[in-house]
């Protein structure tokens, strides 16, 4: 949260940004957690419960989605 709040304070007094810095890396982290959320809400709206197991295969999803981003 405090680097958010860093990057938007430089970005608010005009700091430019570098053209050697990196490409931005957040599709490709939104996009698999925003396919989780969306595959929760639907399994919520259908089944209308989290079971243990679902709850276990929804959690098992953050590693590899924290892996894929560095």
């Amino acid at each position: 949260m405090l680097l958010t709040a860093v990057g938007a304070r430089r970005t608010a007094a005009g700091d430019p940004p570098r053209p050697d810095a990196p490409a931005a890396a957040w599709p490709r982290v939104t996009a698999p957690a925003g396919v989780a959320a969306l595959a929760a809400a639907g399994h919520l709206a259908t089944v209308g419960e989290f079971t243990t197991p679902a709850v276990a295969l929804g959690l098992a999803v953050i590693p590899p989605m924290v892996l894929r981003s560095c």
